[in-house]
């Protein structure tokens, strides 16, 4: 009987102190997670956007007939390669 009395006050701080210690890493990791959903859902609201602004692309297909609209056009998407591969090297 002492003897359990004796373990129970070694268990009982220790069981106490790992629970505050879990409760306390999940409400930091919930935290992190939700500021990663809320970035997420931002940026697929952008892409949203991005797609929206591609459905008019071809309304003005037109003006690519001339060879500096054409020029403007393959350097515009060099760009935009360039910046995709450097986001996603840098993420």
């Amino acid at each position: 009987m002492i003897e359990t009395l004796k373990i129970s006050y070694y268990l009982i701080p220790i069981l106490v102190i790992l629970v505050g210690y879990f409760y306390y890493s999940f409400q930091k990791l919930r935290k992190v997670e939700t500021e990663r959903l809320q970035l997420l859902y931002a940026e697929i609201l952008l892409e949203k956007e991005v797609a929206h602004q591609f459905k008019n692309v071809p309304k003005k297909g037109n003006k690519l007939n001339n060879p500096i609209e054409q020029k403007i056009s393959k350097i515009k998407v060099a760009i935009f390669n360039i910046d995709f591969n450097l986001s996603e090297i840098f993420n």
